[in-house]
C-alpha cells in the first residue's frame, strides 16, 4: 500500500517512465506513432546517427529493458543509472536541435530526476569518494 505522498509521487514517476520508455523502445523497433523529423541540423544528426546501423537498435533495447524494470520496480537503481544518460542526450538533443520536443524531454528529465533523488544514498558514493 502507498503510504504517503512521497511513496505516491515515487510510484507514479517510476510507473509513468517505465511506461514511456517501453512505449518508445517498441516504437524504436515498429514505428507505430509517427514522430516528426526535426530541423535541418536535427535531421543530419538523426540521420548520421541511423547510418550507423546499431545505435537506435541499442537504444531502444535499453529503454526497453529499462523500462519493464522500472514499471514493475525490480533493479530500480540500475535502471536508473542506466537512462539516466539516455534522458540527458534526449534533453540536450531536444534544447539543441528540435525544440518542439521539449515538453516530453522536460517530463521525462523530471520523473527521472525523482528517481534519482529517492535513490541518493545509492548514488552518493558516485560524486562523494571518502
Amino acid at each position: 500500500m502507498i503510504k504517503s505522498e512521497d511513496e505516491f509521487t515515487y510510484f507514479i514517476s517510476r510507473r509513468l517512465l517505465g511506461l514511456a520508455m517501453i512505449t518508445f523502445a517498441f516504437n524504436g523497433y515498429f514505428e507505430f506513432i509517427m514522430i516528426p523529423m526535426p530541423e535541418r541540423q536535427g535531421f543530419i544528426f538523426i540521420m548520421a546517427m541511423e547510418k550507423t546501423g546499431y545505435m537506435f537498435p541499442m537504444i531502444s533495447l535499453f529503454q526497453l529493458v529499462c523500462g519493464f524494470m522500472l514499471f514493475f520496480g525490480k533493479f530500480v537503481i540500475l535502471a536508473t543509472t542506466i537512462l539516466t544518460p539516455i534522458i540527458f542526450n534526449i534533453l540536450v538533443f531536444h534544447i539543441f536541435l528540435a525544440p518542439s520536443g521539449l515538453l516530453f524531454a522536460f517530463l521525462f528529465t523530471a520523473l527521472n530526476l525523482n528517481l534519482l533523488w529517492r535513490h541518493r544514498e545509492a548514488f552518493y558514493n558516485l560524486f562523494f569518494n571518502e
